[in-house]
């Protein structure tokens, strides 16, 4: 009789177990924070400059202001490297996507370092200057990131002493007024599936791997684009040369 109980009392267990993990599964706790957009706001023309750190290496770790959107977060040194890294990234999946008229970085840079060395642009605030490089490409909107932290992970695929840690924002400026159009923030460290059950989503993208930070980015970059306005319009387009509008 207690064995034919323990039984059931098992199979009752491993019901809930299971259920658990199914529910965990349907969930998504890896979700970047939702973008806020304007309403009636149509993007066609995309100026990307991509992303920056908030504090560059060497730095001490701090309390910061994001110069474009105004948010107060805490950031540590972050390498050069790993912005052109994401930039690079974020230029790559807009073209994958399709759904804009994309200006390069290189071209926005190269306008936007030529605004800040005039008269007119020294000491011109980081969004007053978003705003002169897109109105340059007639652009209805500048997309720019800046990187808070970025950890590397130490160790192999499947053996980590410490795991990768990214927190970005990418947030769209609109050239006309400067108001903010859309933001969206992805803070996010790996954590195996025993130390954090809920973020199985994670670990199920992942392949039991233990990511690098580039790797965990990109997934990030991911969910955030796809919540853009007008992520779900697939019109492809080829990035604009030169500054003027794309022919044909």
């Amino acid at each position: 009789m207690k064995a034919k109980m323990y039984r059931k009392y098992r199979a009752i267990c491993w019901v809930a177990v299971l259920s658990c993990f199914l529910w965990i599964g349907g969930c998504s706790l890896t979700r970047p924070s939702a973008g806020k957009t304007v309403s009636g706001v149509k993007v066609k023309r995309l100026v990307v400059l991509g992303f920056r750190p908030a504090l560059p290496e060497g730095a001490k770790p701090g309390v910061v202001r994001d110069p474009l959107s105004g948010s107060v977060c805490r950031a540590e040194p972050v390498p050069a490297d790993a912005a052109r890294l994401m930039t690079d990234m974020l230029f790559d999946k807009l073209v994958k996507a399709g759904t804009y008229e994309l200006i390069p970085p290189g071209q926005a840079m190269g306008i936007y370092h030529t605004i800040v060395v005039t008269d007119e642009g020294v000491g011109l605030p980081p969004r007053e200057i978003a705003q002169k490089v897109g109105n340059s490409f007639g652009a209805d909107a500048v997309m720019a990131g800046c990187i808070y932290r970025w950890r590397e992970r130490k160790g192999s695929d499947y053996a980590s002493e410490q795991s990768a840690s990214v927190a970005f924002v990418l947030l769209l400026v609109r050239p006309s007024d400067g108001a903010v159009i859309w933001r969206s923030r992805f803070d996010k460290t790996q954590r195996s599936l025993f130390e954090n059950l809920l973020d199985a989503g994670t670990f199920m993208k992942s392949g039991g791997r233990w990511f690098t930070a580039g790797k965990l980015a990109a997934m990030g970059l991911d969910e955030m684009l796809g919540t853009l306005p007008g992520a779900s319009a697939k019109k492809p387009k080829k990035p604009v040369e030169k500054g003027g509008r794309e022919e044909g």
